[in-house]
């Protein structure tokens, strides 16, 4: 496994969302794809808490010696709900097309007569804000973004 969550489980937690309804037009390639960078970067974006469950995983979950938000143990035979949603959630971000036009600079665009306005200094950020709110109290960020660096722990809000 290369991914945290499976093309099936996101296609489901997608389903009925409107800010999800280009993710059903991916062919399952994109969508494998998406999945799988968007756990390498939540992987080397976030130093997770605890330890790897085994030696020598392929991922850095599951993970032992870890307390949800509840102060409850997490399984460290599975890997985290919350820690599946932030993937699917960063897949989604990453294959979204209208941020692909934010993040090459482009402020407005319109059709009929055709229009475009451009913003160079207009930068995206690496990572889904909804990725990073899934996985509070799991681990701090550490990643440096196209508009700075970012370091801080991630806690329940």
């Amino acid at each position: 496994m290369l991914t945290y969550a499976e093309i099936p489980e996101a296609d489901s937690f997608f389903a009925g969302r409107s800010d999800a309804a280009h993710w059903q037009n991916l062919s399952d390639e994109i969508k494998r794809s998406a999945l799988e960078q968007a756990t390498q970067i939540l992987d080397s974006a976030f130093d997770w808490k605890g330890s790897p469950a085994k030696e020598n995983q392929p991922l850095r979950w599951p993970r032992k010696d870890v307390v949800d938000l509840d102060s409850l143990p997490v399984d460290p035979e599975t890997v985290p709900a919350r820690i599946k949603i932030a993937a699917m959630e960063q897949a989604l971000y990453m294959t979204d097309p209208l941020r692909k036009l934010a993040e090459n600079g482009i402020k407005n665009a319109s059709t009929g007569a055709m229009s475009l306005s451009l913003d160079p200094a207009r930068k995206q950020e690496l990572l889904s804000p909804a990725a990073i709110t899934a996985v509070r109290g799991f681990g701090s960020l550490r990643i440096s973004g196209k508009s700075g660096a970012k370091c801080g722990s991630v806690f329940r809000g």
